[in-house]
């Protein structure tokens, strides 16, 4: 009996669970139920690049997150001033369609990777983000090099 590989080989990519990975600087900066909508947004953003289903209602993307409707709100709230995320509603308005920056998030990741230093990058993080509430493209790069070449301990 001969065994066709490709066909094998396309099951075993069926059955690969979906993977995203996680930047522990993530949450210098933000929530848990943040962290969890980004890691969703992130692994939806990959599923569209793959032709997948993912035109959900509103309601779709909190059971998919397994978030409270308060929760999700706040979070994309947040992550639309963040410029992270956007919004746009169909003709109908009864589906909402939202679209993660992966550019942006591979700016971010750079930016918390800046500095092994927690305390800065929580300072730096709170300045910024919550005290200031700048969107992420507002951020120099003179900024990230000075987080990143600020001498520990100061």
């Amino acid at each position: 009996m001969e065994i066709n590989k490709s066909a094998a080989n396309k099951e075993d990519k069926k059955r690969t669970l979906p993977f995203v990975k996680y930047y522990t600087g993530l949450s210098y900066m933000f929530s848990p139920a943040e962290t969890r909508f980004i890691l969703h947004m992130v692994d939806i953003e990959y599923k569209k690049q793959r032709g997948r289903y993912t035109d959900w209602n509103r309601a779709g993307y909190m059971k998919i997150m397994g978030l409270t409707e308060y929760a999700f709100d706040k979070c994309a709230g947040r992550l639309i001033r963040l410029g992270l995320l956007s919004k746009t509603n169909n003709a109908k308005g009864n589906k909402v369609r939202y679209s993660f920056d992966m550019e942006l998030y591979g700016i971010l990741v750079h930016m918390l990777n800046a500095t092994c230093d927690i305390g800065r990058l929580g300072d730096f993080c709170k300045k910024n983000f919550i005290d200031r509430t700048r969107p992420i493209r507002s951020i120099t790069g003179e900024e990230i090099e000075e987080l990143k070449n600020f001498p520990a301990g100061m």
